[in-house]
């Protein structure tokens, strides 16, 4: 029993192997059945910007984001900017007037008022209202990334008071 025991799991082993090999794609199957346009295009992305009282802070970042080393017509950008006490609405604005025509998508929203959340006693207070507001907008920027097919997704959050 004990030489029969080995050749059975051996046997076993092989049967799973190959049923694993000829369920597995291969590359030559993947490539055959792609268009060359597909291929050679890189993954879409959208950059999602929630951002409030980041004036300061935003010339650099949506700099950096200008020089990325990537084809910004494979680029979205969902913006969006509220309760602030500063100039980041007007800024954002502004950029986004000028690099629109170099992305795939630039989407905007700006909820000018109220300037702070009615809850708070003070401007850097993380109230319910303020914690369910931030998540509301990333599952927004989720969406939109879902709706046009988006192949990855990066949150970029600037919250300063």
């Amino acid at each position: 029993m004990h030489t029969l025991m080995p050749c059975v799991s051996l046997s076993f082993l092989l049967i799973l192997s190959f049923r694993y090999t000829i369920a597995e794609p291969r590359l030559s199957d993947i490539l055959k059945n792609s268009t060359k346009e597909s291929i050679l295009k890189e993954p879409t992305v959208l950059i999602s910007i929630i951002a409030r009282n980041s004036a300061h802070l935003l010339p650099n970042w949506l700099g950096y984001l200008e020089n990325l080393d990537y084809p910004k017509n494979r680029i979205s950008i969902w913006i969006s900017t509220d309760h602030n006490e500063d100039n980041t609405s007007s800024i954002l604005r502004e950029w986004v007037t000028n690099v629109k025509p170099l992305y795939h998508r630039v989407l905007i929203n700006v909820t000018a008022s109220p300037k702070s959340y009615i809850d708070a006693s003070h401007a850097s207070e993380w109230t319910d209202a303020r914690y369910y507001q931030v998540a509301l907008l990333r599952q927004k920027a989720l969406d939109s990334a879902r709706k046009q097919w988006a192949d990855y997704l990066f949150v970029s959050q600037y919250f300063v008071n």
